[in-house]
């Protein structure tokens, strides 16, 4: 689910102390923030990551899902201008400050998931040789101590 909460803001203020001086102060905030919310895969594949058990050779119990994903890039600007007319000349001096923060964040590796198959659910263990791990006597003997004389 997209969301949207983009917000703004901007005032100013036009300052003019004699007939001959004008100063004229601006300041914005702009806030685009949005985010695709959801739990589960990244993408329509059935087998793809999510927060539940997939069972091979199964249908899926879940749909497809997003992860979420937010967005938050926050402008600040500052503008000011001075004009000061002295006889037939004007002098003009400004300056501007911007500030841009791209702030995103993500949950996708803030879930975890499994899956099983068939074979798991019959009922009967696995053969043990049939295991990865072998289990061989020597894994499990205790040695004895030798006699002392």
């Amino acid at each position: 689910m997209l969301v949207n909460n983009t917000k703004g803001m901007a005032f100013g203020h036009t300052w003019t102390p004699n007939s001959k001086i004008v100063n004229d102060v601006r300041y914005a905030f702009v806030r685009q923030g949005y985010s695709n919310r959801g739990v589960g895969s990244t993408g329509p594949d059935p087998t793809g990551d999510g927060d539940w058990v997939n069972f091979r050779d199964y249908s899926q119990p879940t749909a497809w899902q997003n992860r979420s994903t937010m967005v938050n890039v926050p402008v600040q600007d500052i503008t000011d201008n001075l004009s000061w007319i002295k006889g037939e000349h004007t002098i003009s001096a400004g300056a501007d400050w911007l500030n841009v923060e791209n702030n995103r964040s993500s949950d996708a590796n803030s879930y975890s998931s499994t899956g099983t198959d068939a074979a798991y659910l019959s009922g009967s263990l696995p053969d043990p040789a049939t295991l990865v791990i072998p289990l061989s006597a020597e894994v499990f003997q205790i040695p004895t101590p030798s006699p002392t004389p």
